[in-house]
């Protein structure tokens, strides 16, 4: 990420805002491990854009840089103009991560996915003039909780796992209220209009679902 701007990575105050645009966005969100990564990854379809964030979270051992994410450092210099959305995360270990979405990652004629979570959305909603369309991703709380820990054992990450999961209950209420109340129209899960969970999905699926749920947005729009 390019920029001229001096000094490293700050929190933001108010970001630049553009009026409403017809750029068509799908977001997809969902706590901690319900498994965002690997049905974004299996996004294959050409005519979808897939965003990928800037972070400076350590790296997992399994993750691939300019893929999973685009990994910094917290030095880093950026642009504040070239940021469409920016959250910073105190993990348990202490310290602080932060998750950056670039504006210059978003292409006019294509359909642009994202993974983010509700306050990033709204950032984006309003930095990029956009609506968009959200996915909410969801499986049972006991299935996430033995992911998070399969993913490392150490008292460290036990402590950053009960962080998130305590931290998505509290950012994620909203649209779990929602999904109660028969708002939200893309919810993947058990009870809701698509009948899926967030469990093991083919690359055809994946694919198959996303048409369907871009479609009928627009069709709704």
């Amino acid at each position: 990420m390019k920029s001229t701007a001096k000094g490293g990575i700050k929190p933001i105050e108010k970001l630049t805002t553009r009026k409403e645009n017809s750029m068509d966005v799908i977001f997809i969100a969902g706590k901690s491990a319900v498994g965002k990564d690997t049905f974004f990854q299996n996004i294959t379809d050409k005519k979808y854009n897939k965003i990928i964030p800037y972070t400076t979270r350590p790296k997992r051992s399994n993750e691939v840089d300019g893929v999973d994410y685009h990994f910094i450092s917290d030095k880093t210099v950026l642009n504040h103009e070239d940021i469409a959305a920016m959250a910073q995360y105190h993990p348990a270990i202490g310290g602080t991560w932060t998750f950056i979405i670039d504006k210059k990652s978003f292409i006019e004629d294509k359909i642009n996915v994202v993974i983010a979570p509700p306050s990033m959305i709204k950032t984006i909603q309003e930095t990029m003039g956009v609506t968009g369309t959200i996915i909410y991703l969801y499986t049972f709380a006991h299935s996430r909780i033995s992911r998070m820990l399969n993913r490392d054992t150490s008292s460290a990450a036990i402590s950053e796992s009960c962080r998130r999961y305590l931290a998505d209950e509290k950012d994620f209420k909203e649209y779990y209220d929602r999904c109660n109340s028969k708002e939200f129209c893309n919810v993947l899960s058990e009870h809701e209009v698509y009948q899926y969970m967030c469990v093991t999905f083919t690359r055809h699926e994946v694919n198959n679902l996303m048409d369907i749920i871009y479609s009928t947005a627009k069709t709704e729009g």
